[in-house]
């Protein structure tokens, strides 16, 4: 059997069509189960309370098509939605039957029309219904593992070198020498150990206020600490006469660089 595929336009467009036409054959066939339920009422002497006859069977058939379409979707066992459905289907049929004010085969099977299609299209909506639902889920389910696959895949692969490209060779590692040639050699050729640099911090220049410098302290000594570091803060610190002040002073340590007031952090703390 052969399968064709059609665009997204075309498909939503069907699906409206076929759910359009579906409810209007629905509520037709509705009105006329209503109108033959509410005869069988009546004629059993229910007077003004015939016209929850029809609520009662038809809607018996609606809510065991409601808990079918609601069990497929929780994993829950859909006999009993069923079993509604068809006590529905049977007791509509028999009422619509029952209601006729002729017997002859015509009118039986006239009256019993309404409530098998009734029954038809609420099943065929249930169809359409499930199916909206399944491609929301499928889309729902594929889309973040799309998205996951593509993720690994980019992180995954290496990069790919540039054309033209030269491979740079990683020199072959000098040969060890035995000791005794290490001991033995001259002084000359020994190699010279080289001092260890060891980097200190950058003081802030000659020219820093006192109220700069001692800004550039607490900035440096509150992101040592991990807190966060705001005008309001360093006004109640005392450091500045406002919190104006403290944002222009904030803003020339960053200009200097909160790095250059380590040093004197650090002094500070050993005192």
């Amino acid at each position: 059997m052969s399968t064709y595929r059609i665009s997204k336009v075309a498909d939503r467009r069907i699906g409206a069509v076929a759910t359009t036409t579906t409810v209007i054959v629905a509520l037709a066939a509705a009105v006329l189960s209503w109108h033959g339920l509410t005869m069988l009422g009546q004629n059993a002497g229910l007077g003004g309370l015939a016209v929850l006859l029809p609520l009662v069977i038809d809607g018996t058939m609606l809510v065991g098509t409601l808990h079918v379409l609601h069990s497929e979707h929780t994993g829950m066992s859909t006999r009993f939605g069923w079993g509604l459905t068809m006590a529905g289907v049977v007791l509509s049929t028999w009422g619509n039957i029952a209601g006729a004010t002729t017997t002859t085969i015509a009118s039986t099977i006239v009256h019993a029309v309404p409530a098998l299609a009734l029954a038809a299209s609420v099943e065929a909506t249930m169809r359409i219904i499930r199916r909206r639902v399944h491609e929301a889920a499928r889309a729902t389910t594929e889309v973040p593992a799309l998205v996951a696959a593509t993720v690994t895949q980019t992180v995954a692969a290496p990069p790919a070198p540039a054309p033209g490209a030269a491979r740079t060779a990683k020199p072959a590692p000098a040969p060890a020498l035995p000791a005794s040639t290490a001991t033995d050699a001259p002084a000359s050729s020994r190699p010279v150990p080289v001092p260890e640099r060891r980097l200190h911090a950058v003081q802030p220049r000659p020219d820093v206020t006192e109220a700069v410098r001692r800004m550039g302290e607490w900035m440096h000594g509150e992101q040592e600490a991990g807190r966060p570091v705001s005008a309001g803060r360093a006004h109640k610190a005392g450091l500045a006469s406002s919190e104006s002040t403290a944002r222009r002073l904030q803003a020339k340590v960053k200009e200097i660089g909160v790095e250059a007031f380590a040093l004197r952090t650090d002094e500070r703390k050993a005192l």
